[in-house]
């Protein structure tokens, strides 16, 4: 009640006085034809007006009329005492708790056990609406139909992946994200959704070397108006400057225009690879990174390139604006021991690329994160144990971008995001820090 304003509880008090004014007249008058022996076919709210008009002379029953009076006039306070009590006490702190298992009827008011006809009607709006499931009731799935996140913490192996996480990638009806450590889920349960929908399996460091592919690079805009955004947030994520002492986040900021400046040097190369296996390569060239940059700059500036692949067109095109003043904040610097601990904190979350089999795993997309609302598809991101601290730049990057592409546009505004997808990260904490988690929590 202390949420309420001074408004509010004088329509409260108001009513209720009122209400309680009636029901104590009504008493007075019970109190005088119980005490006098009156037979009730004469009792009525009016029976003490009536009684002291007719006979209000005796002094006995001028006794008992006010005697019953009294008794209304003292109901009439005790009533208000526990109403204002109940509108400004503050709630008695419970000893023990509260906590107690839900019956049937508070299970339902939470809407997680939906009738047959209520859960075809949840189903059936659009965009899509599937549900997750929470927990089991007397035989019944409890159904959770909402966009907000869930969260499960047990001990290790005390049952999640065996009552969560298997049951709804055997049950969500639209496309699914899951952080599959030790490939268990993929194992159990990609061959049925693959019944139903693409199905595909990131595990760049897979014994079989049988990986789907995905390249973070293809997620930034080509088009020279936009491609900044998607760079800087990229950059933000490998070198973040937030959270860190003043000394690093120097060297991050640098190490994120240093990089920057190689992905659009990629990017206006046509013919070479635009990836991050190939960003290392460019960032250990055979002389001084500071004199390659110099001297990149400077022949492009005369040399023809090839401009159309198909008909072998050349022309020149001198690096962008954008590229060499990024390239030029680390090759312009005159400090040799400052352009060291750039490039070292530049190439640092970058070495996980010089392995063969994550430069091929990342080296095309064999599917699109921004697909998953569009068509369902299932995605399973398969890393070993011993693999979980060598991969958490590239799992925090692959999440990072998984939600970031996927919260840039409502389905309101986009018809094309029909359904929805179920991010589901088993063993969550082995991705370590991921900021855009952190705050869509929040």
């Amino acid at each position: 009640m202390s949420d309420r304003k001074p408004s509010e509880y004088l329509v409260v008090i108001a009513i209720a006085n009122l209400i309680i004014l009636v029901a104590t007249i009504y008493f007075a008058n019970y109190v005088f034809v119980y005490w006098q022996k009156i037979p009730m076919d004469y009792y009525g709210w009016d029976t003490l007006i009536k009684y002291n008009q007719k006979y209000g002379s005796i002094d006995a029953v001028q006794k008992a009329i006010k005697g019953s009076v009294f008794a209304g006039v003292v109901g009439f306070v005790v009533l208000n005492v526990v109403l204002l009590t109940a509108l400004f006490s503050k709630p008695k702190r419970e000893l023990h708790g509260s906590a107690k298992f839900a019956s049937t009827g508070e299970v339902n008011k939470t809407g997680l056990m939906p009738s047959s006809k209520a859960q075809q009607e949840l189903f059936a709006k659009t965009p899509s609406n599937p549900s997750i499931l929470v927990g089991k009731y007397k035989g019944k799935f409890l159904e959770f139909f909402g966009n907000e996140f869930t969260f499960v913490a047990a001990p290790t192996r005390s049952g999640k992946g065996v009552s969560i996480v298997i049951p709804n990638l055997l049950h969500y009806r639209d496309s699914v994200v899951v952080l599959d450590i030790k490939n268990e889920n993929w194992a159990l349960t990609a061959g049925f959704r693959s019944q139903y929908q693409p199905v595909y399996l990131f595990s760049p460091s897979a014994e079989d070397y049988c990986s789907h592919c995905y390249n973070p690079l293809d997620y930034i805009e080509r088009d020279e108006t936009k491609r900044m955004a998607g760079l800087q947030n990229l950059a933000s994520i490998l070198y973040p400057t937030i959270g860190v002492d003043g000394n690093t986040a120097f060297f991050n900021s640098m190490a994120q225009s240093l990089l920057i400046g190689i992905i659009l040097y990629m990017m206006e190369t046509p013919n070479r690879p635009c990836t991050f296996a190939e960003a290392l390569k460019l960032l250990r060239p055979a002389m001084p990174l500071n004199e390659w940059i110099v001297e990149t700059i400077n022949k492009r500036e005369k040399e023809e390139i090839v401009i159309d692949v198909e008909t072998g067109e050349k022309a020149k095109r001198p690096l962008s604006i954008e590229c060499i003043e990024a390239l030029m904040t680390f090759a312009g610097n005159d400090s040799e021991n400052t352009r060291s601990g750039i490039s070292s904190s530049c190439l640092a979350p970058l070495l996980i690329f010089g392995d063969p089999m994550v430069a091929a795993a990342t080296s095309k997309s064999d599917f699109r994160l921004d697909d998953v609302r569009k068509k369902k598809m299932s995605i399973y991101v398969g890393i070993k144990p011993s693999d979980l601290e060598r991969f958490e730049i590239l799992l925090n990057l692959f999440f990072s971008q998984l939600i970031s592409v996927n919260t840039a546009v409502l389905p309101e505004q986009d018809p094309s995001l029909k359904y929805q997808c179920l991010v589901l990260l088993d063993e969550f904490t082995a991705l370590g820090r991921v900021g855009i988690i952190q705050k869509a929590v929040a």
